[in-house]
């Protein structure tokens, strides 16, 4: 409705975004389908240095992971009293 409104001012704007999505959409698709599935276990780890503790999750973000996330962030917060 506001490009038949419109045309003089949103025409290039339009036409502009949709040359951006077709010239980025094909190899983004592309990289979606070759990229293969994580098939391993998935877990959790942690890092602690004197001042940050990184928490790494390898593999999927699911609830086979919950648990041992939340120890992890509860275990940094007790860190930080």
């Amino acid at each position: 409705m506001r490009f038949v409104q419109e045309p003089g001012r949103l025409g290039p704007r339009y036409l502009r975004d949709f040359l951006g999505l077709a010239r980025k959409l094909p190899m983004t698709l592309l990289a979606g389908w070759v990229q293969r599935p994580y098939l391993g276990a998935s877990h959790a780890t942690t890092v602690t240095t004197p001042q940050v503790m990184h928490v790494y999750a390898h593999g999927k973000l699911s609830g086979e992971i919950a648990s041992a996330l939340l120890e992890a962030a509860s275990a940094s917060v007790a860190a930080a009293w």
